[in-house]
């Protein structure tokens, strides 16, 4: 810790120096000023720590000297070290933020308490200052796990208004803002050791170029909520843009190719799965045809009629979301019934039909499930031949599924529970859980929506609140300390998910416990 002293008193300097190096073998003082214009060439070469100014003295005075060096050092402390106790002294010191005002002359003790309180301080504050540090580098590393476990969310499962709306708070993103869905599915023959690389890239181009959230890899596909800048129906511009700069980087830098499908823009985050069953559709769309595909531009190329076959096809992968087989089948026997009651021909009904299976085979991949692609084994001659082919597929479909979900360790969503309980304390992300089980972010979101009957971040909030109420019972912690401790950054955050899971504050809560205990007695 360095410190600087102006005194125009030789011997007031050389007091000041003796006792301070006698006493204090951490301060290095880098020098003794005679007035004020040779403190802050001074303060300019070695910037100090703590400031020891007179006030009276020869060309500029100190009150003026703080000035300047202030300009230089902002963070510095000064202490006031004069025999002038006016009023007008004293109030123009406190208005430059001096820490303390002594008088001379004054005793060695009073001296030497009032320094080491200002190295307390400088301390404290130092402390303060790499603990926002870490908080912010721990931020900056946290942010993209906090996108890619929103986007797996928002997509598969469901998030709480509080959590969504502290996401983007964190994530500087306007609640207001519309939002739509870009879907990459990468070329089948992409080498498996490049997706991680080409991961990386396509998370830097979206911080680039736009706002936006790089959800998960999941098979070959990653889905991007991208946020619309201006006007709602001004995204197609900016999509465009976005869609060729990522096509630009695959090819010049890993000689890779993808399928992009982009579906609509919607003012609200509630409304994003139905872009991101868009935007799948779209991409199929667009590795048959080009290197891009809006699915606005498919149905407004199609037949008014044709657009139910979308509503359907919506309907499906809603039933897959929440592995509702049966009305899986039920949609796709609609479709043919459809199809058959306009008289459509044969095989561009067989092709639809086809599309869709393609479809969902694409949904399944991002949840984690590999399943072959399906094959009609001929062409339907008829709507009863093109039923039983399409019942026959389905139900193939279904028996891969059902050996995938057997293949799966019983005792896992236990695991899954246990490792929750055990580390709820740490940054616990659906991406963490993927990796630590070797699955994927909307696989292990499934398992904890069906088997367990709540959403991960449901039950990761529902443990980190349990262990926050046995703290509180404790009584030997602050309420800043238990959120901490419980797993969340953001003591105010804590506070309103508590209040949301709990019906009271945490205050509230521990007082509670207060008047329950004083009753016992």
């Amino acid at each position: 810790m360095k410190l600087l002293i102006t005194e125009d008193e030789e011997i007031e300097r050389i007091a000041l120096k003796k006792i301070i190096e006698t006493e204090f073998r951490d301060i290095q003082i880098v020098g003794l000023a005679e007035n004020g214009r040779r403190a802050i060439e001074i303060a300019s070469e070695h910037k100090p720590d703590i400031l020891l100014m007179d006030i009276k003295m020869p060309g500029i005075n100190g009150l003026e000297a703080i000035k300047e060096i202030q300009k230089i050092v902002p963070d510095a402390k000064i202490l006031i070290v004069s025999s002038y106790d006016t009023f007008d002294y004293a109030q123009q010191a406190l208005r430059l933020g001096v820490k303390d005002y002594l008088l001379k002359p004054s005793k060695r003790e009073v001296i030497l308490s009032t320094i080491q309180k200002v190295i307390d301080d400088i301390k404290k504050d130092r402390l303060e200052s790499e603990r926002k540090q870490q908080t912010e580098e721990r931020m900056q590393k946290m942010i993209p796990i906090v996108e890619a476990d929103l986007v797996t969310q928002l997509l598969f499962d469901h998030v709480h208004d509080v959590h969504l709306h502290e996401c983007m708070g964190l994530l500087d993103v306007d609640q207001k803002q519309p939002s739509y869905v870009v879907l990459i599915h990468f070329s089948q023959d992409t080498l498996t050791g490049r997706l991680e690389q080409m991961y990386g890239e396509l998370k830097r181009t979206i911080q680039l170029h736009t706002k936006g959230w790089v959800g998960p890899m999941s098979g070959l596909q990653v889905p991007i909520i991208v946020f619309a800048e201006g006007e709602i129906h001004q995204y197609r511009r900016n999509a465009v843009s976005l869609v060729q700069k990522i096509l630009h980087n695959l090819s010049g830098v890993f000689s890779a190719s993808a399928a992009i499908g982009i579906g609509k823009a919607y003012p609200a985050l509630e409304q994003i799965r139905q872009s991101y069953y868009e935007a799948l559709r779209a991409s199929i769309s667009a590795g048959s045809k080009a290197r891009y595909s809006f699915y606005s531009d498919i149905i407004s190329n199609e037949k008014i009629k044709d657009r139910d076959m979308h509503h359907i096809e919506e309907l499906i992968l809603e039933e897959l979301r929440i592995g509702e087989w049966e009305g899986v089948r039920s949609h796709f026997q609609a479709m043919t019934a459809y199809f058959e009651k306009f008289q459509h021909p044969l095989a561009e009904a067989e092709q639809k039909v086809y599309d869709t299976m393609t479809l969902m085979i694409r949904y399944l991949d991002e949840m984690g499930f590999v399943i072959r692609k399906p094959v009609f084994s001929f062409s339907a001659t008829s709507y009863l031949q093109m039923k039983t082919e399409v019942n026959f597929i389905l139900e193939d479909v279904m028996s891969q599924y059902k050996r995938v979900t057997e293949n799966l360790q019983e005792d896992i969503p236990n695991r899954m529970k246990q490792h929750i309980r055990k580390n709820c304390h740490t940054d616990l992300s659906l991406e963490a859980m993927a990796k630590e089980f070797s699955l994927s972010p909307q696989y292990v979101s499934k398992i904890f929506k069906e088997e367990l009957g709540i959403s991960y971040i449901d039950y990761l909030t529902k443990c980190r609140i349990e262990k926050a109420k046995k703290l509180m019972e404790k009584g030997s912690r602050s309420l800043k300390e238990i959120a901490f401790e419980v797993g969340y950054n953001d003591p105010n955050y804590f506070s309103r998910v508590f209040k949301k899971v709990c019906k009271k504050s945490p205050s509230q809560y521990k007082d509670s416990l207060v008047s329950i205990g004083q009753k016992d007695k």
